[in-house]
C-alpha cells in the first residue's frame, strides 16, 4: 500500500472532489491534541469543522520546549 501512495505515476487522487464549505485541513499536534506549531514533535494532519477549530498547542511554544523528541515527524 505504501508503495502505491509514494508512486506518483499511479493515479489515486479524486480531482472532482472539492473540499466543501466549512471544512478546514490542519496539522495537529499529537500531544495536545491542538493545531501544531513549528515545534510539535509529533503531527497528523486532520480534517475538522470550521465551527470547531481546535486552539493553538500551548505545550510546544518553543524550541526548548521539545527535548528529546526525535525531531518533527508528519503523519
Amino acid at each position: 500500500m505504501k508503495y502505491v501512495y509514494e508512486d506518483k505515476t499511479i493515479p489515486i487522487t479524486q480531482p472532482y472532489f472539492r473540499m466543501p464549505n466549512g471544512v478546514e485541513k490542519d496539522s495537529i499536534c499529537l500531544v495536545t491534541y491542538k493545531i501544531a506549531t513549528e515545534f510539535c514533535p509529533f503531527k497528523r494532519i486532520e480534517v475538522f469543522n470550521s465551527k470547531y477549530v481546535p486552539p493553538t498547542c500551548d505545550v510546544h511554544t518553543s524550541a526548548d520546549s521539545v527535548s528529546g523528541s526525535g525531531g518533527n515527524s508528519e503523519f
